[in-house]
């Protein structure tokens, strides 16, 4: 028995596939998916701590209002707690100027670890 060969697809159409990304209408244009909070958020974080923190400190995750912050010391991890609402407050302005769609962020909490434990 012979099997029977699939119809051609564009390449638009194979990398759609692949990145599950939805194409529509008559142009095939991709439709745009919303960006993960936390891509945008390790993009931005010198935006959002400043240059000197940002190097020391990154965005780990956010769940249930509280973002979790990787920290290399603990000396950092009590610069980011003196610096707490300034920081929630400069996340949020950064959010808001990007177009990013935030889970409600009340509180931050740190964790001394190393960048690999960053998630993206």
């Amino acid at each position: 028995m012979r099997k029977t060969l699939r119809k051609p697809v564009s390449l638009r159409e194979a990398i759609s596939a692949a990145l599950k990304v939805p194409v529509q209408g008559p142009s095939q244009t991709p439709i745009k998916a919303s960006p993960n909070p936390m891509t945008l958020l390790h993009r931005d974080w010198s935006r959002c701590v400043g240059p000197t923190l940002a190097k020391k400190t990154w965005p780990i995750r956010i769940a249930a209002g509280r973002m979790l912050i990787g920290v290399t010391a603990a000396s950092w991890a009590s610069e980011v707690e003196f610096l707490k609402r300034e920081i929630i407050q400069r996340i949020r302005n950064t959010a808001e100027a990007v177009g990013l769609q935030l889970p409600e962020l009340v509180d931050l909490r740190t964790q001394i670890a190393t960048r690999s434990s960053a998630t993206i």
